[in-house]
């Protein structure tokens, strides 16, 4: 990649990190206005407080990852990294279903937003899942990608920043 189109592919990915923000802001937004309107209606279930630690420690093991692969030059070391974010996003993944698929909450315009925040960012790690898993395949190959592996790891530290931000927000907040 040249250095014009990197840094417009640069440019490219904080503007869509930028939009992404935007919506997520409405998401919060109108999670916390319903919540404050109606707590009593949360108070009648909650998912688990742990698992949603669990994911946001596999989130974190996944950026130290790609923050590895987006530095590295041996290939082995890449596509080591690679694989240890891949794995981090699905175990991430995973336990997100896992707590979507049996909610103790009864479904009404609170939950939905509630669901909606946590389900949308479980699918953009998917997305980042399937953006590591190309440039796995093409380290495997012997091609090393610096300046998409550099894109993947700035989206991947935006959903990290993203859960973060989240967590207290889903799971922290009292009714």
């Amino acid at each position: 990649m040249i250095a014009a189109e990197s840094q417009s592919a640069k440019l490219g990915v904080w503007l869509f990190i930028a939009a992404d923000s935007m919506f997520f802001l409405g998401l919060v937004g109108a999670y916390m206005v319903l919540r404050s309107g109606q707590p009593e209606i949360f108070a009648m279930g909650e998912l688990s407080k742990t698992l949603a630690a669990m994911d946001a420690a596999l989130l974190l093991i996944g950026s130290a990852a790609i923050a590895t692969a987006a530095r590295c030059s041996c290939r082995h070391r890449l596509v080591a990294s690679l694989a240890v974010a891949l794995i981090a996003a699905a175990g991430f993944v995973t336990i997100t279903a896992a707590q979507i698929e049996h909610p103790t909450l009864p479904m009404d315009a609170l939950q939905a937003c509630y669901l909606s925040l946590w389900s949308t960012h479980a699918v953009q790690v998917i997305a980042a899942m399937i953006a590591i898993l190309i440039l796995l395949v093409q380290a495997i190959r012997g091609k090393t990608l610096p300046a998409q592996t550099q894109l993947v790891a700035i989206y991947w530290h935006f959903l990290v920043l993203l859960w973060i931000l989240l967590f207290p927000i889903l799971f922290l907040t009292g009714t």
